[in-house]
């Protein structure tokens, strides 16, 4: 009877317990859940007010918002704070409790992922000292109960903790799950808030923080409200300025070709129709002007190129670079028929991507391998891959031309910027600009080696793009 007695206050005990931690636990899940849109803005005074509004009473030891990386963004404890702790791995993002040290202390830790749907934000930790609640009281009384040895006395106790404390805690444990700051739920137990004992001092504490919780709660609604007015206004804008940019497009399309067109013609009928009556030197001039509008044209061309493929929707396909490169290749080889080169295009080289921004991509790249090998005695072009260590391919377009210094690398995806002279090599300094481009809108990377005299390869890889950059 007295074993039976032991098991029944045991039992109370443990109950009393997982109650405890429940509550905790639904602490972290508040935090973790109503500080979502201060992670996303990184409203780091708004994280504050969240984490302190946690702390109910002296058994909570602290409480912190930290990255998946271990940085504490914000703490109960200055000092903590931008420091970082070793970060934790959830299984399948779900809360953890565990024992660790606290400033000589054990403390029990509850930790609860910040999930913005499949995006993990950041983790809520909450802590409480288990040694200081009412768990001890009941061991001394257990203590005391099982040297008396009346199974009367034990039972009595029992039915005083389960009525005093299990009662009320699994009334106040049910008002925490039911809290909700966008829909009404019904008002705390006025009789819980009067109790002289740890249940009161949680009761009145929750409904302190439910104040708290709902003030932030309507700051933080006012300010989004005035966020999105602030993002409509820079969407207008931006509307607007796309379609200045459109129209001066447009403009410079229609505007500047008309009169580059009538100088280049008339310049063509001069040297024919007037070939006779102009000495040589006149003959140069009138070429050196032909030659002048055909690359001021070019320009024009590359620029308003460059110009679509930073406005352009992308339209995702799977897409083969070989089969893209081939096309290139025939389109350089049906244009300058007399250069004889070595190709090497590896086989299935897919990806997904933009088709049409990709085609621009390898006709700019390809396109520079075969101008800077036009002066190799044997001259090859290598269009492959690579996989890294960590399983991400690069792509890459190799020649044996005539390179370049690579401290001059940084220059190279700038618009206008030339290593080399336009006596060497004709070119705009648009090219590798677009392409540039193009790897960004792709949220890639691109770069390049090289040597003087022993060709270069320029690599590139292509990133995850955001669905709403799709169509």
């Amino acid at each position: 009877m007295l074993g039976l007695g032991y098991l029944i206050v045991d039992d109370a005990e443990q109950q009393l317990r997982n109650e405890r931690l429940r509550l905790v636990t639904s602490g972290a899940k508040t935090l973790a859940s109503g500080s979502l849109d201060a992670l996303v803005t990184r409203d780091y005074e708004l994280l504050e007010r969240w984490v302190s509004s946690v702390l109910l009473t002296e058994d909570y030891a602290y409480a912190f918002l930290a990255n998946p990386a271990g940085q504490i963004l914000t703490h109960t404890d200055l000092e903590f704070i931008a420091r970082y702790t070793k970060p934790v791995r959830l299984n399948n993002y779900a809360p953890m409790t565990r024992e660790i040290p606290y400033r000589g202390l054990t403390v029990t830790e509850v930790i609860y992922p910040a999930m913005l749907g499949d995006q993990h934000l950041a983790n809520a930790h909450v802590a409480f000292y288990p040694g200081r609640s009412n768990i001890s009281a009941i061991r001394t009384f257990k203590f005391y109960a099982l040297i008396l040895g009346s199974l009367l006395l034990m039972l009595g106790a029992t039915l005083i903790i389960v009525r005093r404390h299990t009662a009320p805690i699994s009334q106040l444990t049910q008002y925490v799950s039911q809290l909700s700051l966008e829909h009404d739920h019904p008002a705390l137990n006025s009789a819980l808030l009067e109790h002289q004992d740890e249940v009161g001092m949680l009761s009145r504490a929750f409904n302190e923080m439910e104040i708290r919780l709902i003030t932030a709660f309507e700051q933080l609604r006012n300010e989004e409200g005035r966020l999105r007015e602030r993002v409509d206004e820079r969407t207008q804008e931006l509307l607007l300025a796309n379609k200045e940019l459109e129209t001066f497009s447009y403009t410079v399309s229609h505007d500047l070709r008309s009169p580059l067109r009538t100088i280049d013609g008339f310049s063509l009928v001069l040297l024919v129709d007037y070939a006779e009556q102009l000495d040589e030197e006149g003959k140069q001039h009138l070429h050196r002007i032909r030659r002048g509008t055909q690359r001021m044209a070019q320009l024009i061309d590359d620029i308003l190129e460059l110009s679509r493929v930073s406005r352009t929707n992308l339209i995702m396909t799977t897409c083969d670079i070989a089969t893209i490169a081939q096309e290139v290749r025939e389109e350089l080889e049906f244009n300058q028929p007399d250069h004889q080169f070595q190709w090497q295009i590896a086989d299935n080289l897919f990806v997904r991507a933009d088709r049409h921004l990709l085609h621009i991509l390898l006709t700019n790249l390809i396109g520079n391998a075969w101008k800077y090998t036009g002066k190799t005695p044997q001259p090859c072009i290598e269009i492959g891959s690579i996989t890294q260590a960590d399983a991400i391919t690069v792509f890459y377009v190799r020649d044996n031309g005539s390179g370049f210094n690579m401290k001059y690398a940084d220059k190279l995806f700038k618009p206008f910027s030339r290593l080399h002279g336009r006596e060497e090599f004709e070119g705009t300094g648009i090219g590798l600009a677009t392409a540039y481009r193009i790897i960004e809108r792709h949220k890639g990377k691109i770069w390049a080696e090289a040597k003087p005299g022993e060709g270069a390869c320029f690599y590139f890889q292509l990133g995850k793009i955001n669905p709403k950059n799709l169509i």
